[in-house]
């Protein structure tokens, strides 16, 4: 048995591609996938990460510009809290530096709590047989990747399970959302709280926002109506249902409205996953062995849920543009066996853009080629053939609008001026697939061909009766053939003026 969750999509070894971590709980150790061709991960590599690593934030801990990781523990001895492995910047971590925090760790998040500068962590603790107190620690950062001791905030009666960083009221101070649920003994509690930041590491006491019943409430941050106040959202294992609360602005929050998800909801994530520029939740189904889709309208309502098929236990899930086609992908760890699912989005598409000639003339006509498609095999036989029109710019003026994308959208034209020009294709998109513009084209234009009689011209010492133009080129370089020269056999200098060296022969 295996458990684990993968971390936000990232990209560990400078290399433009996006890879995952995953804890594994049962492994001691968190498996780094570094990204390979679209859509793929290199087979993974393990590091040692403490006692039932199960969690995973990262970040830049140390100030080196090089992404580390902070491990939640859920150590069952208490001893390890948190674990920082630190990058080398090619995909590779240190051994891990272990930090106590009382109980068992379970979800880590980075912020600057003290506004220092430096990354620090907070640190949700699991419940502990005997101790009814949820348990939140902060560790204060050095900023050189270690931590002070750990300062612990406690809650009676409620299990700190998941936490997540933001501005919740406006103060320019990182506050803490902390999803939770019940332990045995404790009164029934299935919540959120809200821990207001003081800017010198600690909170004020929690406030606490009823959602859905659960026994674990996973939470995630994000602006579902568009008003630039942070909201909440949290999955519910029990009510197999999405709690949103909208937030204020000030701190406080309205109260939770449920939508419904999967068989056993466990974790949410926030991504815009249809491209209209509204925040959408993607949600792991425990028991179903899929994940839920929720598009969000914008105003802080979503729409009703679509389920896909991911494998076994669905348990944690990162987003992130994997195969770089634009679309916002899922990644998710499947927790009994060791293995993540990819799962891409179909909406992704990509362009390229080629020229007949280049360098052409001024008045010379040059044919460009786009090539749209889709990235996801079989998404056309799902959503239909790509519509809507393809463009070709000059920097920011249109050539020409052409329908019907494909991987041969040509248009032919002969306006462009002498010069470089910068040209690109855009796609329009449609319902099922996304907007996408080329990679620019340097289009070259010279001068164009001409044929000119150049007047006769007095040499120097014998006078040359004509020339004539036999061939030209676009640089303004002309070469002339003598038709007839008078005088006698001498090398002539030609006099200022003249386009070239001739030579007088009988």
């Amino acid at each position: 048995m295996w458990k684990g969750c993968p971390s936000p999509a990232r990209n560990f070894n400078g290399d433009g591609k996006l890879d995952s971590v995953v804890a594994n709980e049962i492994g001691n150790n968190v498996s780094v996938l570094l990204g390979s061709r679209p859509g793929t991960f290199q087979p993974a590599v393990n590091y040692n990460a403490g006692i039932r690593p199960i969690s995973v934030a990262v970040g830049d801990l140390n100030g080196d510009s090089k992404l580390d990781l902070a491990v939640a523990n859920n150590d069952p001895s208490g001893n390890i809290g948190v674990s920082v492995l630190l990058g080398n910047g090619h995909g590779a971590f240190s051994a891990p530096t272990s930090y106590h925090t009382d109980v068992y760790g379970y979800s880590v998040a980075i912020g600057d709590f003290n506004r220092d500068g430096k990354p620090d962590l907070a640190v949700a603790n699991n419940y502990r047989p005997g101790d009814i107190q949820g348990h939140v620690s902060v560790l204060l950062g050095k900023g050189d990747g270690t931590f002070r001791e750990a300062v612990n905030d406690t809650t009676p009666g409620f299990v700190a399970l998941y936490v997540a960083v933001g501005d919740f009221n406006g103060d320019a101070k990182p506050d803490l959302a902390v999803g939770g649920g019940t332990c045995g003994g404790c009164p029934p509690l299935s919540a959120v709280m809200v821990f207001l930041g003081n800017r010198d590491g600690t909170f004020r006491a929690a406030k606490g926002y009823a959602v859905g019943d659960n026994s674990e409430s996973a939470v995630a941050v994000g602006d579902f109506n568009g008003d630039s106040k942070l909201d909440l959202a949290t999955a519910n294992l029990n009510t197999n249902n999405v709690s949103v609360l909208l937030g204020h602005g000030d701190g406080t929050f309205q109260a939770a409205v449920n939508y419904a998800a999967g068989l056993g909801p466990i974790y949410v994530t926030v991504g815009d996953f249809n491209n209209d520029a509204k925040q959408d939740l993607a949600v792991a189904n425990l028991l179903a062995n899929n994940l839920s889709v929720m598009l969000g309208n914008g105003n802080g309502t979503f729409q009703a849920a679509v389920n896909y098929d991911a494998g076994t236990k669905s348990r944690f899930i990162a987003a992130g543009d994997f195969n770089a086609d634009g679309a916002t992908d899922l990644v998710k760890a499947n927790s009994d066996g060791a293995t993540v699912t990819v799962l891409l989005n179909t909406r992704g598409t990509v362009a390229s853009l080629t020229s007949s000639s280049n360098s052409s003339s001024v008045g010379e006509p040059v044919t460009f080629t786009a090539d749209v498609h889709v990235t996801v095999q079989g998404s056309q036989i799902l959503a239909g053939a790509m519509t809507g029109t393809v463009t070709f710019w000059d920097g920011t003026t249109t050539i020409g609008t052409v329908r019907h994308p494909s991987r041969r959208t040509t248009l032919t034209t002969s306006s462009l001026s002498k010069g470089n020009h910068t040209i690109t294709a855009t796609y329009s998109g449609d319902s099922h697939f996304n907007p996408v513009t080329s990679p620019p084209l340097t289009q070259s234009r010279g001068r164009g061909k001409v044929a000119r009689r150049i007047w006769p011209c007095t040499p120097w010492r014998h006078r040359t009766s004509s020339y004539q133009i036999v061939s030209s080129g676009g640089t303004g370089a002309w070469r002339a053939r003598k038709s007839r020269i008078v005088g006698k056999p001498s090398v002539t200098r030609l006099g200022k003026g003249c386009p070239l060296l001739g030579q007088n022969r009988p």
